[in-house]
């Protein structure tokens, strides 16, 4: 047990794990070489073998709180958030500390119940008020949560302590965030009012240059990469249809508005829905209504353009009048904190790198793959990727899709429900970053969104005749 603490202490994490499973071996019933078998283990970046160990604590002594905060931080680090947050609570049963509370903060927060993260991280602050892990994560989840006054407030007194540099650094970020949200607050309430995008382009235009996340940059990277080396599987431009069959443009509008969701999938459902789209009373009408607006500021600005302060703008105005109704959503304004969502193995763009990621992307990735569905393809899987906004992001790049698609003379992209993000759109996603960038799967999906446009086009039609 000496020799494996002086290896763990020296970090010489294989060989402390082995010198303290042998230790399990010799006195399988000692909790204590269970316990630094799982530490040593978490710390080596083995969490699923960490888990074992733990357990194996848990089984021998279920009354100590340890082995229940170990248990959780080795479920927490395998991205098992209702499991750990169980653990944690077992061990807050045993033990009413700050650290226990920091932790289940943690796991409330990894499943978005910020109100009840902040609850713990305040709690675990009024215990230790000398701790400042907990206090770093409650001004972060103040900031998550929208309560700004309090949330600048406890990152400037931090700031002024001393802190290890990973608090700091995300600190420091976290005041970054907060600055940039005031930057854009009135000239995104001014935009939403009267349409315009100049006062937005000012505020991008004046921003320094930042950072890039290398990380979901070099995955666009090698999407680009595959949209040009098979360029012949893009395959063949589908063409909107004309004549009685084609749509004018407000119909056009607000049929694409419907399939964002969707709140309908076939020519009936889609006339009627059209139809009562400015009544209807719900969630999911005003979402609609929300993307009618983003649809139509898309269309009027024309899409994205390859400069990056007048896209920044646009992709801006079009998620705050898509979340105009939704004030959580923070309507226009770009993650303040914690930009995780989906597969944990394809991680986002950090929050402070977001508009330096996005601006590389507008500028230099997109110009340099052939315009129509490759450039579409490839400017909805980077909105995904590196992910500006807390939520929408797929629904306000299907717009700009559109335009795009629009602008090199294709027909618009419609998902309903077997092809959106529940069904194959998410799987085509999920393809493309585990293959290493092979945008086919993508491309293949889209282009059977055109085709599901094209035929909801005819019936919505040939349903308004029949009606007529």
């Amino acid at each position: 047990m000496q020799q494996a603490a002086g290896a763990f202490g020296e970090q010489r994490h294989d060989e402390a794990a082995a010198l303290y499973a042998r230790a399990t071996r010799l006195r399988p019933g000692r909790v204590e070489a269970w316990c630094n078998l799982g530490a040593v283990l978490l710390a080596a970046g083995r969490p699923a073998d960490a888990e074992r160990a733990w357990r194996q604590a848990v089984q021998r002594r279920p009354d100590l709180a340890m082995v229940w905060l170990g248990l959780g931080r080795a479920l927490g680090h395998q991205h098992r958030a209702e499991e750990a947050e169980e653990a944690f609570r077992n061990a807050l049963q045993r033990e009413h500390s700050a650290e226990i509370l920091n932790d289940l903060g943690s796991a409330l927060r990894d499943q978005q119940r910020i109100s009840e993260a902040t609850a713990c991280y305040r709690e675990a602050c009024q215990i230790d008020p000398d701790a400042t892990l907990p206090a770093t994560n409650l001004a972060t989840s103040l900031l998550i949560d929208l309560q700004f006054g309090e949330a600048r407030e406890r990152i400037d007194a931090l700031l002024k302590r001393s802190l290890p540099p990973a608090q700091r650094e995300e600190l420091e970020a976290s005041h970054g965030a907060l600055e940039e949200y005031a930057r854009w607050e009135a000239p995104l309430a001014r935009a939403m009012a009267g349409g315009a995008l100049e006062s937005l382009v000012e505020v991008a235009e004046g921003r320094p240059a930042g950072l890039l996340d290398r990380v979901p940059i070099e995955r666009l990277q090698r999407c680009a990469r595959s949209l040009r080396d098979h360029a012949e599987d893009v395959g063949e431009p589908i063409r909107p249809q004309v004549g009685d069959q084609r749509l004018g443009g407000f119909e056009r509008n607000r049929l694409e508005a419907l399939m964002m969701i969707p709140i309908a999938e076939d020519g009936p459902s889609c006339r009627n829905a059209m139809a009562t789209m400015d009544v209807a009373d719900s969630e999911e009408w005003e979402e609609t209504r929300g993307m009618h607006a983003a649809v139509r500021a898309a269309v009027r600005h024309g899409g994205l353009v390859g400069s990056a302060s007048r896209d920044e703008a646009l992709l801006r105005i079009c998620h705050a009048l898509a979340c105009a109704a939704f004030p959580a959503m923070l309507p226009g304004q770009f993650k303040l904190a914690r930009n995780k969502s989906g597969d944990p193995r394809f991680p986002k763009a950090r929050p402070e790198r977001v508009a330096e990621s996005m601006r590389h992307l507008f500028e230099r990735l997109l110009p340099a793959v052939p315009a129509g569905m490759a450039r579409g393809a490839l400017l909805f899987m980077g909105i995904s990727d590196i992910h500006p906004f807390a939520d929408g992001n797929g629904r306000v790049a299907l717009a700009l899709l559109n335009r795009e698609m629009e602008r090199a003379g294709e027909e618009m992209v419609l998902l309903d429900g077997s092809l959106g993000v529940r069904g194959r759109l998410g799987q085509a996603l999920q393809s493309v970053r585990v293959s290493g960038g092979d945008m086919r799967p993508l491309v293949e999906v889209l282009r059977e969104g055109q085709r599901c446009a094209a035929r909801l086009q005819v019936d919505v039609s040939s349903e308004s005749k029949a009606t007529g």
